[in-house]
């Protein structure tokens, strides 16, 4: 159910953005975290990649009022947030919006998570902490559908994935971010799986087409491999890859990109492990020996001697999971330690976790959780 819909503030925010251009497809943003909505609102030229962005919106359901006052052609949509989840915004947007497409933003760690959100129509996923270049690259394909859906069947289309538009690309588009999320997070099973996957629902597509996907897919990989900053052996770097696969024939693909994933997913594995033998158990006791304090990533990047975008990288690296992320997860985890307890009040509970607005300290519980304090206490007991 939507609680405590302020319809009339978004209604307003749908008033002060109606001038809008008729040439552009409409875009809305969707974030509970300002510094993503306003990072994504002023560093993405929206405008050159044929987006208009009509709105940003804190929370699912704030988007739901505003899909029903106003039309809208694509939503970004982060998927744990403080109400309605982005999830949850994808079904609705299925049930009564089909046109609509939406974007998931996620984490490595909400990605299992993420996949729920197929049976809804969901285009497709960026990874977090988004990279400008996977930005731009999902939305000029996103222009690309969109234009072919606004002219109909009746003109012709040169793209490269004509033989398959709609909801069937949209499941290769899924299968792939599925494959890409398991080699870059170490699980050699799901590789397995989506890569037989991936090739069954290709099989039998013009080779021009095939080449495409695995084109896309490879270029995904490379990119989430430069934000981690690994230096690949010279067999697996991009030009390289590239170079071999130029000259394979269509039939042999499916052999040459499997053996391809899984010596990426091992190779990947093996820096974490040797990143995490280092670096995760001294972030775990900085985190511990200052539960009670509202620190930042640089001040335990400080006691480490490396810089906040080296650790936060090494840590990810390692664990596949963001490390601001990690920490609200490891404040949260003391809090609900602390409720069970039943011998702290709240407000002491919010300052030995280091919460120094209770408000706060209420939604990221909540957040986090899927509980409010309250619930949790009455489940507790």
């Amino acid at each position: 159910m939507l609680l405590y819909i302020e319809v009339s503030a978004i209604l307003s925010e749908i008033k002060k953005d109606g001038n809008v251009n008729p040439d552009m497809y409409k875009l809305v943003i969707v974030d509970d975290e300002a510094i993503i909505r306003n990072g994504l609102a002023k560093h993405v030229n929206w405008g050159a990649l044929g987006f208009e962005l009509v709105s940003q919106l804190e929370d699912g359901k704030d988007a739901i009022v505003y899909l029903n006052a106003s039309p809208v052609d694509v939503i970004l949509s982060d998927i744990k947030m403080y109400e309605t989840s982005g999830i949850d915004l994808a079904r609705y947007v299925s049930e009564h919006y089909p046109a609509v497409k939406v974007i998931l933003l996620s984490g490595y760690k909400e990605f299992e998570f993420a996949k729920q959100a197929i049976v809804y129509g969901v285009c497709d996923y960026i990874l977090k902490p988004v990279d400008i270049d996977e930005i731009n690259r999902v939305f000029q394909r996103m222009h690309e559908i969109l234009e072919h859906d606004r002219k109909g069947n009746e003109n012709e289309t040169t793209m490269a994935f004509s033989c398959c538009i709609g909801q069937e690309y949209q499941e290769i588009l899924s299968c792939g971010n599925n494959l890409t999320a398991s080699v870059a997070t170490g699980n050699i099973e799901g590789v397995y799986i989506f890569h037989e996957k991936l090739f069954s629902l290709i099989d039998g597509k013009p080779s021009e087409f095939i080449f495409f996907i695995v084109t896309y897919l490879l270029e995904e990989l490379y990119i989430r491999f430069n934000r981690m900053n690994f230096n690949l052996p010279e067999a697996l770097k991009k030009e390289a890859v590239f170079s071999r696969l130029s000259q394979t024939e269509t039939a042999l693909l499916f052999l040459q990109t499997g053996e391809l994933f899984v010596k990426l997913c091992g190779y990947l594995t093996e820096k974490k492990e040797k990143a995490g033998n280092i670096i995760v158990p001294r972030v775990v006791k900085y985190i511990n020996d200052h539960m009670d304090v509202p620190f930042i990533i640089d001040d335990i990047a400080r006691g480490l001697f490396i810089s906040a975008s080296h650790l936060s990288r090494e840590f990810k690296n390692a664990t596949g999971e963001n490390l601001i992320d990690y920490v609200i997860k490891c404040r949260i985890d003391k809090a609900m330690g602390l409720l069970k307890e039943n011998r702290h009040t709240i407000s002491e509970i919010c300052g030995a976790v280091g919460y120094r607005d209770i408000k706060y300290f209420h939604r990221s519980f909540k957040k986090q959780t899927g509980y409010s304090v309250k619930q949790f206490l009455k489940l507790s007991q």
